[in-house]
């Protein structure tokens, strides 16, 4: 039999795992709306070509299924909000996570964490990901560097440390 702190030692490897892949999912709505969001008689719509998703398809699978559902759709920040979580949801909840994980991970320093410094990282690239597409692959692989550059660590950390990661201390990452 499991003792209560092992039991919270797995649940907490449970919710940072869900973390990882609440997050995978919501970079990679981001990636689309990012590169194929389009205008269509005054309605944003992902537009995500067919080459596209087959090449995201061939090494990963599950966020190619999740990017042809949001493919030719409107999208807006609630739109994107619920596709993310309603995805989510759907395909981790029971298959892969105990009920009530997803939601703690949602819930979590962590994921407030990771979004902030994603949305971090989107808007100080901005300018170099505009310069050409980039497939999801390399999108991920981009974040990550610069993820897991010892600046970026030392801020994630000070985010974690300070309680509050809405409300980080001085400082700026680029």
């Amino acid at each position: 039999m499991n003792c209560p702190i092992e039991n919270q030692k797995d649940a907490s490897k449970d919710v940072n795992a869900a973390v990882r892949d609440i997050f995978r999912v919501l970079a990679a709505e981001h990636w689309a709306r990012f590169y194929f969001a389009e205008d269509r008689d005054g309605e944003v719509v992902v537009a995500i070509p067919g080459e596209s998703l087959l090449a995201v398809e061939k090494t990963q699978p599950l966020l190619a299924e999740f990017l042809k559902e949001i493919n030719g759709k409107p999208t807006d920040y609630e739109t994107s909000r619920r596709c993310v979580g309603e995805f989510v949801f759907r395909v981790f909840e029971v298959s892969r996570y105990a009920s009530g994980i997803l939601s703690q991970a949602f819930d979590s320093d962590a994921f407030k964490i990771e979004t902030r410094l994603f949305s971090m990282w989107l808007s100080s690239h901005e300018g170099i990901l505009d310069e050409r597409r980039r497939d999801l692959e390399e999108w991920f692989e981009y974040y990550e560097g610069w993820r897991g550059s010892e600046q970026v660590r030392r801020f994630a950390a000070s985010l974690a440390g300070s309680g509050n990661p809405e409300t980080p201390s001085q400082g700026a990452v680029h």
